[in-house]
């Protein structure tokens, strides 16, 4: 299953505008690739996915259909020339994949409702280096922090551990702003973003923290027909359809309204946790760029984290590989190793070699 998943990826990338107006000897389908597979594969730097990939050369052709190894400045010029939109769409087609599945009707809350959480974090920070889209923190003693942050929005459920990120908008300096930019902003991009992603027929409830008790938030929410649900200490905003609940007096729906107000913490656990302490290294810097490396980057490490936790849900081979290496860190590790030494036509196929725990029928080294 992994691999028809990565294939929605890989189409995806085909459909991405190529703005580049010099150095096209490379497709830009092939960059992307390139860059996904980096991500996916959990390598810890551009110069060690470069350093492997003569010997993965025809494993990543096979699986994640790169053609041909840029140079750095290649790579990442090109990727940095990309529009994020155009990345950010490629979240639609993955969680069609899921609705074919079936499964967000199965993750309903409350009879209908999908639970989406919302927050912010930072994925790039130096004390060095900059450009035209970082914040600028200027610190008591003198020095300048150069940044970027990023807004997620993530479906989650509360007695699921697996999330799916539907969306992904940068917090950096607009064009033509000299200001930096700011979380609320940020939800003024992610919230159209958010409905799009679904259509206009999936009923959405939205979680977020205190940050968002603001009237020009609220009436975004509605003008998408998203509902809501804000906490603060002591009180929690509610904009959810509780008038039956009221109605039958049923404590059950009131401890499921509850949990799902609970269940905004998932974003910072299963999520930004998971992106930045358990291999995907969101926070590494594989390249910051003039325009749209970093926060392009940032979206490829959220698509590569989003065909894991599909495969989570989904793939019983993924699902056993996982058992067997006990931890995630543990199962990347291994997916690394048999990738480097053994021939493969999928990633499904590492899977069930991991599940078997046997070692491959060949001479001895001497």
């Amino acid at each position: 299953m992994i691999d028809k998943i990565i294939n929605l990826v890989r189409a995806g990338f085909k459909t991405v505008t190529d703005p580049r107006r010099d150095n096209l000897s490379y497709p830009m389908a092939n960059l992307l690739n390139l860059s996904f597979a980096m991500f996916s594969l959990k390598d810890a730097s551009l110069s060690a996915f470069k350093e492997q990939f003569s010997v993965r050369a025809e494993n990543l052709h096979r699986v994640y259909g790169v053609d041909i190894l840029p140079g750095d400045t290649a790579l990442r010029e090109s990727i940095d020339e990309v529009n994020p939109k155009d990345l950010q769409k490629l979240f639609k087609p993955l969680l069609g994949f899921l609705r074919d599945k079936d499964v967000l009707k199965k993750r309903h809350v409350l009879g209908k409702y999908t639970v989406v959480s919302v927050d912010g974090t930072g994925h790039y920070c130096s004390g060095t280096k900059g450009c035209p889209q970082c914040m600028v923190k200027t610190h008591r003693n003198g020095k300048t922090s150069y940044y970027h942050q990023l807004l997620a929005a993530v479906a989650v459920h509360p007695e699921q551990s697996t999330v799916f990120p539907v969306a992904c908008e940068a917090i950096v300096k607009q064009d033509g702003s000299t200001k930096n930019d700011c979380e609320l902003n940020g939800s003024k991009r992610i919230i159209p973003q958010i409905r799009a992603v679904f259509g206009d027929a999936e009923q959405i409830i939205t979680v977020f923290d205190a940050l968002y008790i603001n009237g020009p938030h609220i009436i975004a929410l509605g003008a998408e027909n998203l509902r809501y649900i804000i906490g603060t200490k002591g009180q929690t905003y509610v904009d959810v359809q509780v008038e039956q609940l009221r109605k039958n007096n049923d404590l059950q729906n009131v401890r499921e309204l509850v949990a799902v107000a609970r269940a905004r913490w998932k974003i910072e656990n299963e999520t930004f946790n998971t992106l930045k302490n358990q291999g995907y290294q969101l926070e590494h810097n594989y390249g910051h760029g003039k325009k749209n490396l970093a926060t392009n980057f940032a979206i490829l490490t959220f698509l590569a984290f989003f065909t894991d936790q599909i495969a989570q849900h989904l793939d019983k081979d993924f699902q056993a590989a996982k058992t067997v290496c006990k931890t995630f860190k543990a199962l990347w590790e291994r997916i690394r190793s048999i990738f480097y030494l053994l021939p493969t036509m999928s990633m499904n196929a590492i899977y069930r070699f991991i599940i078997v725990r046997s070692q491959v029928n060949m001479p001895a080294l001497e």
